[in-house]
């Protein structure tokens, strides 16, 4: 049975050239100052939570609180200073739109890389590619640069790519979701398969709307720590 369990996660970014505490930097950038001689900045700060599958977990929170950072920490994107990560299994990150991407790739070159990056092998994107393609409906533009493409054409590929996998878990940032109203169409209908096919979900979102249509659990989040859980 898929399963997420996080005990007393802990994770901090070194500040690199920054010789002194800036007041005014740390209240934009968010976070702690976690150690002054080394300069680190504390953006995980002990979260533990367990999912099991039919959970999806909204997290919410100000800028710089550590939404999208739990979600690379989970993704293996990132790694805990303290704490431990438990997952069982499978699962698909959708948290940036450009990686595993190269900008003077093609779109089509592109399906390949993001798909070795999923862990897809060269057969399963051969079997594959014509139903992603048209899923992204980018046409023509699937033979030009990635560089040509508006951040939104990106978007659509991205996830079109990450579409034709079946995980047990998904990792969701809502910038994934960039696009024209009917892709947010298509975006939706696959928020509504991972619901009643009860996949775990974590998604972070600053949206009440995509909330309240996808999740059943919010977790809001505050310098780093769980502040509050609520069941929708």
């Amino acid at each position: 049975m898929a399963h997420v369990k996080i005990n007393n996660l802990k994770f901090s970014y070194p500040l690199f050239g920054l010789r002194r505490k800036n007041k005014i930097f740390m209240k934009n950038l968010g976070g702690t100052i976690s150690d002054k001689k080394n300069l680190k900045i504390s953006v995980i700060n002990g979260i533990s939570l367990e999912a099991y599958p039919g959970d999806r977990i909204a997290l919410c929170g100000n800028n710089g609180a550590g939404k999208s950072t739990l979600l690379k920490l989970l993704s293996g994107i990132y790694y805990p200073d303290e704490g431990d990560i438990d997952i069982e299994g499978s699962m698909v990150s959708m948290l940036d739109s450009y990686s595993g991407l190269e900008t003077d790739a093609t779109g089509y070159e592109n399906i390949y890389l993001r798909g070795y990056l999923l862990g897809c092998t060269k057969k399963f994107i051969d079997e594959n590619i014509n139903q992603i393609i048209e899923f992204s409906e980018l046409g023509d533009f699937i033979d030009y640069p990635l560089k040509t493409f508006s951040a939104g054409m990106v978007a659509r590929l991205s996830f079109s790519i990450s579409n034709i996998l079946d995980p047990d878990i998904y990792f969701v940032d809502e910038t994934i979701g960039t696009g024209d109203e009917n892709f947010q169409k298509k975006i939706s209908n696959k928020f509504q398969e991972i619901i009643k096919n009860k996949k775990i979900l974590f998604l972070a979102s600053h949206s009440r709307d995509l909330i309240h249509k996808v999740c059943n659990k919010v977790y809001l989040f505050e310098d780093g720590r769980i502040k509050n859980i609520a069941n929708l």
